[in-house]
């Protein structure tokens, strides 16, 4: 299966062509640098699904004829000006390159499209209430790239979603990333800079990106099952859910199993309280090993961190979105568990076991079985970070 990575080249933009040879054409023209920085602020960058683009928009081309006759004018003033100095009569010159100007301005204007003043006029229609999480499908990349394997897994989820954005991200861009977003907390910063445990700093990652932008996290050993992702959010909470999770131990465990949401999977909106929730946590969790082992953030090793899955992964995750609802609410916690269809707790939207870990959950010959919601991923378990060093280095 060929592999759509993130940096393939998009297509030239036949939009751009005529103005790209505009540009060229009147360059040599005294008016060609003001035809080029007329155009630049009025073109549009626009991101494609997996690819950027850079087209002017069509509803842009009216103020590109605007700065173009407006840079026109100053320059045609200029030179009238001088001329005025010779003739001796700079305020009817003035004018008169005023009214040339005007004349100017209303012509190109006559050339452009007219706006509907009635449709101007009339109420903006009403959208409907649509879904909060944004279509963007966030992976992180170690040092040693992506196999073969994760290469397929990955293409399953984004070849059937190819209106998807996706980004692939490398430590280096990681690095870069929590610096600019985060510089209002040095704290953020500093940890995960100075982190030297792999597992944790992608652990954090995920939870800083859906922080900010929201998306879809996927780690690079998880298969989609064929379902579209705008499928997955049924259509009577997709104007609710801010956080889907997934159960991975739910079913078939016996009647007090270790419940986790799995983290290989998780969509957010931008600025869910819940995942800011497990930043800090995880934050004051640092904070308290660096102190009980007396050592700075990056002398912390991984036999000082402990289990992985309980402060970074799966188990910080799901205490701490239990954490920050309940802070508005009381959860029941056999409401929520045992789950066959997906389950709205607030705004979060909890997926029963079989979306998100069908291999983690034993529903035997249950009689619903066939009702169960579909499988969305699968989880290959790669397990990469499973090392003394906490992850590839």
């Amino acid at each position: 299966m060929q592999h759509p990575f993130p940096d393939t080249p998009s297509p030239p933009c036949s939009a751009l062509a005529p103005w790209r040879a505009s540009l060229h054409r009147d360059s040599i023209s005294p008016v060609g640098p003001l035809f080029s920085f007329a155009l630049s602020p009025a073109v549009v960058f626009r991101r494609s699904p997996g690819r950027n683009s850079y087209c002017p928009g069509p509803h842009h081309h009216a103020g590109v004829v605007i700065i173009v006759a407006l840079s026109f004018h100053t320059h045609l003033h200029v030179n009238i000006m001088l001329l005025s100095s010779r003739l001796q009569s700079a305020a009817g010159l003035f004018t008169f390159s005023t009214l040339c100007f005007i004349g100017i301005l209303y012509h190109v204007w006559s050339l452009t499209d007219r706006p509907d003043y009635e449709q101007l006029l009339s109420p903006a229609p009403v959208a409907p209430p649509g879904p909060l999480i944004p279509r963007k499908i966030w992976y992180k990349v170690g040092p040693k790239g992506l196999s073969a394997k994760m290469k397929n897994w990955t293409a399953s989820c984004l070849e059937a979603n190819p209106h998807y954005e996706y980004e692939f991200m490398d430590d280096i861009m990681g690095d870069a990333y929590v610096v600019t977003h985060f510089a209002h907390r040095p704290d953020i910063v500093e940890n995960y800079l100075y982190l030297a445990v792999p597992i944790l700093k992608a652990d954090i990652l995920r939870y800083l990106l859906l922080w900010i932008e929201g998306g879809i996290w996927s780690d690079l050993d998880v298969s989609c099952e064929g379902v579209p992702i705008d499928d997955w959010i049924p259509p009577q909470y997709k104007a609710e859910a801010g956080l889907v999770v997934g159960w991975e131990f739910d079913v078939g465990w016996g009647s007090h199993p270790l419940r986790q949401f799995t983290s290989w999977t998780i969509m957010s909106k931008p600025r869910s309280p819940h995942i800011w929730q497990v930043v800090e946590n995880i934050m004051d969790g640092l904070k308290a090993k660096v102190k009980k082992h007396n050592v700075t953030i990056a002398e912390l090793d991984r036999p000082m961190i402990g289990d992985i899955v309980d402060f970074t992964g799966p188990r910080r995750l799901t205490r701490s979105i239990f954490q920050s609802l309940e802070k508005n609410m009381t959860i029941p916690r056999d409401t929520v568990y045992n789950l066959l269809k997906p389950k709205l707790v607030g705004d979060v939207l909890i997926m029963p076991g079989y979306s998100f870990a069908a291999s983690s959950n034993r529903y035997g010959n249950m009689t619903d079985k066939a009702n169960l919601n579909p499988k969305l991923v699968k989880h290959h378990y790669a397990g990469s970070w499973k090392n003394d060093k906490g992850g590839e280095l």
